[in-house]
């Protein structure tokens, strides 16, 4: 057996004897034995013959062996016992070498990729690990052992252990945060006690942030026309929201919906189609409503699946487009001695012009009533003590908007009712107690009930006093009595169509209570952003139709937003310094389909805009310059132009009312194209067919005309646009004899008909042309663009027209110019004259019929004379004439097929190269 052994460890070896894959194996059983006399022996050996850190027997181990053998005493009788053999499986061992054993993670609690549900976070308390071996604790410390939270970065703790330091537990100094992911990392400088080192070792576990909701009836709302938290809604937009299956419309007739404007108040509402809408509901409102408004629509009761299942109430929002506010604007109205009070826009008789109240410190409160040319009369209320703010809203759902004033106390409200007296346009204000002192209100949607409420908060928590049409703000909840900061934000935060609550602390955390119905909540935790809140506001920032939350910081801390994922999580964005102060606002300030952060600078003269890129960031500030320091502002749109005013306030207590131009066109329904100036000969010009709807669009017909002496179009369609991937089905209809084209398009005309739409608003790009200009163009100005009642290629008559909810639109039409630039001096040879004809005109008689017909057949057969110009008597425009030629002919003449193609039915150049010529 020794013998055999030597031989084998004779061989000469390049790399490790033993790096098969019992080498583990057999270290990890035989490891104990280092310490014995066996190995120090084979070591001594090592030691005796000096063979250095590159051992001569990994060459030729041979003769070391022998001597090893020689030393031990063992007769070949020996090396058959059990006992030799144990000792030679130690020999090979020493010889292969054994790596360095390190301690083993057994087991991890939470456990890897865990979800941990809100109502068992009293379990995750502590994180712990178990380890198979005695750990020492000195190298167990927060760089060795880090735990980090998604949102709440690194996280600080206690490291302990018990059982003998088996078993090393995390406790965090803070609790563990909801909504988010724990990713926890072990890193190589963990020790035992006996030396032995860890491979780095990492593992995760979520927090679950959500609250678990019954699962709904099955019949719910898939989504909306508008979009559900879009902000490009017009003033004139029907409501459409669309189920998961279709209702049934006999009980539609009678359901309960109700429409609130944030500043218009309720609207009266007029249910169409029903008896056709099929799964999409028709909402359509007694009147406009304003820019940069929010409308709400609540399906309350009444709304019936095919299988009589009850949609569950539900309440959807959106914002009415701006288009874009310029800065700075004109001078519209202005005031003093405001003091700590504000100022408030509300349409208060309906008539589609905010009118604003100015809300003074001093108790008093002024009505100032507006008109597209300016100022109308104003009225004056003195309350019954002084006042620190106030919130617009139709508190009792009657229609017209009021005014809830908050006393300096914060004891009570001063409610001023909406009036429908022309004289009188609101009524004596009623004094309400609240339930809590309150420090600041915010007017939304609390409960499905489709009445605004009011959301307090102040010192001794949350409450929210609840809108009636009996007796509004009179009922009272008290949410939370721990001390919170700032306006509430009420939004829909977990996707599940109710309404949840989010404030910040004086801690600098956010409270998030989550509605489940009914006006009750329950509590969804805490969450922090980047820095300590002192405030927060709710919006769609990232386009996905849930509300998310921008986290205002205090002084020059960093803002940041929290995105909602839905089922109350978020993920954090990290905001530029400046892009939100207390007092920040969301809107869409430059009418690009995106909120902005609109903010005054704490101590200075100016507002900070920051452009909304929709996906939760925002670009860096852009200071707005004024001329006093701004503590405060309010927008509304004072004249009725879609473009929102600025109402600010100053520190000293001044104010004044800013109106703005609109930077995007007013609201229409349009087809327009550009200027183009061009030269003879231009070859691929390119120009774009432009629509603005008031309405989201299911399809469209444009009829484009040009003058055929000035340019030719190769092309007409939606080709390389934004509005190609939403067309479905698209025809295209060129007729450049006559200078006409029609392009019809329909959006959702496949399965699954998912009610695919051009969504409301401007500058949408619907088509692209590809021209060329004509040599022999005329110099100067030529018309071009939509046109109604023109045929193209014997097409009928035909007009332009959209198509919205089912119904055809006749849009305003906005022809543009082509100026040809007279042909500039130049050496090249003057254009060559082209041939001109009628193609199927094989005579040249100018008319098409059976003697063309008759005689291109003739000739073909070899009985008639060559036509004069081979492009005419090629009919089909194929390139070739033969046979094929004169049967198309005869087939369109005779049986309605299709007409030859241009030039055709009237003179001119042959289109299309071919190797055909053509007599002058």
């Amino acid at each position: 057996m020794a013998a055999g052994l030597v031989r084998e460890l004779s061989t000469p070896m390049t790399s490790h004897p033993f790096d098969g894959p019992l080498r583990p194996i057999l270290c990890r059983q035989w490891a104990p034995f280092h310490r014995s006399w066996s190995f120090m022996f084979f070591h001594n050996h090592l030691q005796e013959n000096r063979l250095g850190p590159s051992p001569r027997f990994l060459h030729d181990p041979g003769p070391f062996l022998a001597t090893v053998l020689a030393d031990l005493n063992w007769s070949p009788r020996q090396m058959h016992t059990s006992t030799r053999a144990y000792i030679w499986t130690l020999l090979v061992v020493g010889l292969a070498g054994c790596a360095p054993i390190k301690t083993q993670v057994e087991s991890v609690t939470p456990s890897a990729e865990a979800v941990i549900h809100i109502d068992d976070l009293s379990t995750v308390t502590t994180i712990e690990v178990n380890f198979d071996h005695r750990m020492d604790l000195a190298t167990l410390t927060s760089e060795s052992f880090i735990v980090t939270g998604s949102t709440s970065g690194v996280l600080a703790g206690v490291i302990s252990g018990v059982g003998e330091n088996r078993r090393v537990i995390f406790t965090p100094l803070v609790p563990l945060l909801i909504a988010e992911t724990i990713d926890v990392q072990l890193t190589s400088a963990i020790r035992s006690q006996s030396g032995k080192g860890l491979d780095p070792y990492s593992w995760s576990f979520v927090i679950e942030g959500g609250i678990v909701v019954p699962p709904g009836s099955g019949f719910e709302v898939q989504s909306m026309t508008p979009a559900i938290e879009s902000v490009t809604a017009s003033p004139s937009t029907l409501l459409q929201p669309k189920f998961t299956s279709p209702y049934n419309p006999f009980s539609a007739g009678s359901a309960t919906v109700l429409v609130d404007g944030s500043r218009s108040g309720s609207h009266q509402v007029t249910l169409q189609d029903v008896l056709t809408g099929i799964d999409t509901l028709k909402v359509a409102t007694d009147r406009d409503f304003l820019a940069g408004e929010r409308v709400t629509i609540s399906l309350l009761d009444g709304l019936y699946g095919l299988d009589n299942t009850q949609l569950d109430p539900t309440i959807l929002g959106l914002t009415i487009r701006n288009l874009g506010s310029q800065w700075p604007g004109t001078l519209l109205d202005s005031g003093t001695g405001l003091g700590a009070g504000t100022i408030v826009f509300l349409d208060n008789d309906a008539d589609g012009i905010d009118e604003w109240a100015s809300v003074h410190a001093d108790g008093t409160v002024v009505l100032q009533d507006a008109t597209p040319i300016g100022l109308g009369n104003s009225n004056s209320w003195t309350l019954s003590e002084p006042l620190a703010g106030a919130v617009a809203g139709d508190f009792d759902g009657d229609g017209r908007i009021d005014l809830a004033c908050l006393g300096a106390t914060g004891e009570r409200i001063h409610l001023l009712r909406g009036s429908f007296s022309i004289a009188l346009p609101l009524e004596a204000p009623i004094e309400i107690l609240l339930s809590t002192v309150s420090t600041d209100l915010n007017a939304a949607h609390a409960d499905e009930d489709g009445i605004i409420d009011i959301i307090a908060t102040g010192p001794n928590g949350l409450a929210v006093a609840w809108g009636s049409t009996t007796d509004p703000l009179t009922q009272q909840v008290h949410l939370d009595s721990n001390e919170v900061v700032g306006p509430p934000a009420a939004a829909d935060l977990s996707g599940d169509d109710l309404i949840d609550l989010a404030v910040a602390q004086t801690d600098g955390s956010i409270l998030l209570l989550s509605g489940i119905g009914g006006g009750e909540f329950i509590s969804a935790g805490n969450i922090s952003g980047y820095s300590a809140a002192v405030g927060v506001i709710a919006g769609n920032l990232d386009g996905d139709g849930l509300r998310d939350l921008l986290v205002i910081p205090s002084g020059i801390d960093t803002p940041s937003t929290l995105l909602s994922d839905g089922d109350m999580s978020f993920s954090l964005r990290v905001l530029f310094n400046g892009v939100a102060h207390p007092g920040v606002q969301l809107v869409d300030w430059d009418g690009d389909g995106k909120l902005d952060c609109l903010t005054p600078v704490p101590g200075s003269t100016t507002l900070n805009f920051s452009a909304g890129v929709a996906d939760g960031n925002f670009s860096q500030p852009l200071a707005l310059s004024h001329t006093v320091p701004v503590r405060a502002f309010t927008l509304g749109d004072a004249d009725g132009d879609g473009a929102l005013d600025i109402a600010l306030e100053s520190t000293a207590g001044d104010w004044q009312i800013s109106r703005a131009e609109p930077i995007n066109l007013p609201p229409a329904d349009r087809i327009r194209v550009e200027n183009l100036i061009v030269s003879p000969g231009d070859q691929n010009i390119t120009f774009p067919v432009i629509f603005d709807c008031e309405s989201d669009l299911q399809g469209w017909t444009v009829v484009f005309t040009w003058d055929p002496s000035v340019m030719s179009i190769d092309s007409l369609d939606s080709t390389g646009t934004t509005s190609e991937s939403l067309i479905e089905f698209e025809l295209s209809n060129i007729d450049n004899s006559n200078g006409v084209s029609i392009l019809a398009a329909i959006l959702d005309l496949t399965p699954p008909f998912d009610n695919q739409t051009l969504v409301a608003g401007n500058d949408h790009e619907i088509a692209r042309a590809v021209a060329d200009i004509k040599n022999t163009a005329a110099p100067g100005a030529h018309l071009y663009g939509p046109a109604d009642g023109y045929s193209a290629n014997a097409s009928p008559i035909t007009n332009n027209s959209f198509v919205s909810a089912g119904v055809s639109i006749a849009p305003e039409l906005v022809t543009g110019t082509v100026t040809v630039d007279a042909a500039p001096a130049t050496d090249d040879p003057p254009p060559v004259e082209q041939a001109t004809f009628i193609r199927g005109d094989v005579n040249r008689d100018g008319s098409v019929n059976l003697t063309d017909g008759s005689q291109l057949q003739l000739w073909l057969i070899g009985n008639g004379n060559s036509p004069s110009c081979l492009d005419a008597a090629d009919v089909n425009d194929d390139g070739i004439v033969n046979l094929s030629d004169p049967i198309s002919l005869f087939a369109f003449l005779y049986q309605g097929s299709n007409p030859p193609p241009a030039p055709f039915p009237a003179v001119g150049p042959d289109p299309t190269a071919d190797g055909l010529d053509c007599n002058l």
